[in-house]
């Protein structure tokens, strides 16, 4: 059941940052959508990119979906767009991370009966990760072998619309060891 208390607390947070620091930084940024960098990441609630990379407001453009997938075609690939042709973005890092039931509910079959509406978008985003997924031996080398997966995806989807000048990387984060790895 869900605590009216939780969104009250959220939204007094709120309203002292914006009284605050958060509040100016806002207001400095607020007629120039100009992001440097677009980040695909996690829907998962661990995952905080602005927190990781130290991001200001207007630094990265951040599209989050479960199994950090950007099928093309679809609206987080068009958001990713929107950022290169809009805003200028020369780079995207797609970040992985460990522990990530998107890559769970794949190679775990129970999971995968519970979850299947999660498991039949994965795979709509994305209809080859099942198969690319299938050989790695541990949940880890699947999350891994999912961001360079889409890592190729993305940069064939961006050549393939003339937009190879964009620089693709690849970032897998360790949550329990709290380490970042380079992976492209």
């Amino acid at each position: 059941m869900s605590d009216p208390s939780i969104i009250a607390e959220f939204d007094r947070r709120a309203e002292q940052r914006l009284a605050g620091d958060l509040g100016q930084r806002l207001a400095a940024v607020a007629a120039d959508h100009a992001p440097s960098v677009a980040i695909v990441t996690c829907a998962d609630a661990r995952v905080v990119p602005e927190a990781l990379f130290g991001l200001s407001p207007n630094e990265a453009l951040v599209v989050r979906s479960a199994g950090n997938l950007a099928r093309p075609g679809g609206g987080q690939f068009s958001t990713l767009l929107l950022a290169i042709g809009a805003c200028e973005v020369g780079d995207v890092i797609v970040l992985g991370h460990s522990d990530c039931a998107a890559m769970r509910c794949l190679r775990d079959p129970d999971l995968r009966r519970e979850q299947s509406e999660l498991v039949a978008y994965l795979l709509d985003c994305d209809p080859g990760l099942d198969e690319a997924l299938a050989a790695a031996p541990s949940l880890e080398v699947a999350a891994k072998r999912n961001v360079e997966r889409q890592l190729r995806l993305i940069g064939e989807a961006l050549a393939a619309r003339g937009l190879d000048r964009v620089r693709v990387h690849g970032r897998y984060l360790d949550l329990a060891r709290a380490r970042l790895e380079a992976l492209r």
